[in-house]
């Protein structure tokens, strides 16, 4: 004759552990609420009896307790079940042993709405900025992120640097190489929400100095007075630095002619060194030496 099994039901449910001991009617007072729609239910019984779980009167899983009793945990069983709805769900234990005894239970849990995942925190640049101009071939590209996410830096469409965003929420990658002129930067980061974000810069390499020549006073020439104009061609914007014997007497920038004239700038008797340097507005310089002679 068939008789009703004695079953210990465990809920490993994220609420905690609940023992369940009794017959078969025996089920929990009061549902449990959990925020997970996977479940793991377990508990001790026979060895070798097949315990099913039906969640809403739908399969959820089988599986046989442990057939070997060397240790105290045998008879221990534990299946795990994914799928439960919002709300409340079913879940029946169907235990059956070898020779046909059989018991059930119903464990009772609601499941909980999940609460909405926060956005991920905005991809931001900090360096180098749009339109920077630089004089090195090589940035640092940095800025902030959703904390360990990956980063990729191409430049001029092609993959220059790697990283991940700290814990901080700050990236920072190896410097990534770059050509002279216009260099387009594009910066991806993956958060891992489905939405890649990215962002665009341009940055512009200058590496030449800007050209400087003297065009007047006349290099290797005489001058008959205590004091001579000083002309100069460079690019529009350089600022040009005039030096007579290593001592600065005047400075400008250069207007959209190119040209700049220094006027009245003071000579020693007998040779002066002049010297005009330009600057330009990356800090490239260039220089141009000559000599004239004051006679008196």
């Amino acid at each position: 004759m068939k008789q009703r099994l004695r079953i210990c039901p465990l809920l490993l449910g994220p609420a905690g552990l609940v023992w369940l001991c009794g017959m078969a009617a025996a089920e929990p007072a009061t549902p449990e609420l959990v925020a997970s729609r996977t479940y793991r239910v377990g508990g001790r019984t026979e060895p070798g009896t097949t315990v099913r779980v039906e969640v809403n009167g739908q399969s959820g899983g089988e599986l046989k307790a442990d057939a070997e009793a060397v240790v105290p945990q045998s008879g221990l069983y534990e299946s795990r079940i994914p799928g439960l709805t919002v709300g409340p769900n079913a879940l029946t234990l169907r235990l059956a042993d070898a020779l046909g005894n059989v018991g059930d239970t119903v464990l009772r849990v609601t499941v909980t709405e999940p609460p909405p995942k926060p956005a991920p925190r905005p991809l931001a640049g900090a360096q180098p900025v749009d339109q920077a101009l630089l004089a090195t071939p090589e940035a640092r590209v940095s800025g902030t992120g959703e904390p360990g996410a990956a980063v990729v830096v191409a430049v001029n469409g092609e993959v220059g640097a790697q990283a991940h965003v700290d814990a901080d929420g700050k990236d920072e990658v190896a410097a990534v190489a770059l050509t002279e002129g216009v260099n387009a930067l594009v910066v991806r980061c993956d958060p891992g929400v489905g939405a890649v974000q990215q962002q665009t810069r341009q940055v512009v390499v200058d590496l030449t100095p800007p050209p400087v020549e003297a065009e007047a006073p006349a290099p290797g020439g005489d001058v008959a007075a205590p004091t001579v104009d000083v002309t100069v061609r460079s690019e529009p914007g350089a600022k040009i630095v005039v030096q007579v014997n290593g001592v600065a007497q005047a400075e400008a920038v250069v207007g959209p002619t190119g040209q700049t004239t220094f006027p009245a700038v003071p000579l020693v008797m007998g040779e002066n060194r002049l010297t005009a340097t330009g600057t330009d507005e990356v800090g490239n310089q260039a220089r141009a030496l000559w000599r004239v002679w004051r006679r008196r």
